[in-house]
């Protein structure tokens, strides 16, 4: 199974303060051979002890600093975890994957993870409504409550799947010889570059990134774009972004120097 670990979350462990144990742990977590593509999996703690040669303490000091963090859910009665980030660093593609992953999802043992995992399900920019209907569908069935959708909900649910269906259609019948078919692409705004550079708190400048590839027609070397999100977290590793943010930190610290040197207020640095 292949897993994405973007720069994102190097930046997100650095944010939250991690220590050496809950960076370890938490890249194992997205990393190990027991996770499913949900990130909500069976994950007894003597595994992670086995695996990674941790004494039981230290493993368990690991999960309480991640779960402190918001990083992860940890269900102590049946040993699962729930990675909050997972899909969002790694996204069901298509209708069918999300079948895929309905049926990895009926396999678990029922667990009070499922009322945070269908929470975070609502927060994703991409409706996943198949599995949201199943989640929450078990979620009512071990309430022991009848699950009854509103005309509304199920109308909504509806027109989700559909346009999720046509989609994947879309996809297949237009696929090429190797099976790939772009999408339709639509130049974001600076509003939303701005948003998205801010999300993931990235080095990009969101003017100068318009600007790049505005003046390249939107095209990513002699192929059209297709996702200009994936082109900025690309982005985020170019010498100039890099280059900026050491010529930002250098000049804060002459300035701190020199204010420092002259008895001035340090504040608000």
């Amino acid at each position: 199974m292949y897993t994405k670990i973007d720069q994102g979350l190097w930046r997100q462990m650095k944010q939250k303060g991690l220590s050496e144990t809950g960076r370890l742990l938490y890249l194992y977590l997205f990393s190990c051979p027991h996770r499913n593509m949900l990130g909500l999996y069976s994950l007894p703690q003597a595994y992670c002890c086995a695996d990674l040669g941790m004494e039981p303490q230290r493993v368990e000091e690991g999960f309480r600093e991640l779960e402190e963090a918001g990083l992860l859910a940890y269900d102590q009665e049946e040993e699962m975890v729930l990675l909050t980030d997972f899909l969002r660093t790694n996204p069901l593609d298509n209708v069918n994957v999300q079948k895929k992953a309905c049926t990895i999802f009926q396999d678990l043992p029922q667990s009070p993870l499922f009322s945070l995992l269908v929470d975070l399900l609502r927060q994703m920019e991409k409706p996943y409504s198949l599995l949201q209907k199943a989640v929450s569908a078990r979620i009512h069935k071990g309430s022991g409550e009848g699950y009854a959708n509103t005309e509304e909900e199920k109308e909504t649910e509806t027109e989700a799947e559909k346009a999720e269906a046509e989609k994947a259609e879309e996809t297949e019948e237009g696929a090429g010889a190797e099976g790939f078919a772009p999408r339709r692409f639509h130049p974001p705004t600076l509003s939303q570059v701005r948003d998205y550079v801010y999300e993931r708190n990235s080095p990009v400048d969101p003017q100068g990134f318009l600007d790049f590839y505005q003046a390249k027609g939107w095209m990513v070397g002699s192929t059209p774009m297709q996702d200009w999100k994936a082109a900025l977290r690309n982005a985020e590793s170019w010498e100039r972004w890099q280059r900026q943010e050491r010529q930002q930190g250098a000049w804060e610290t002459h300035e701190k120097r020199d204010l420092y040197e002259s008895g001035g207020d340090l504040w608000p640095f």
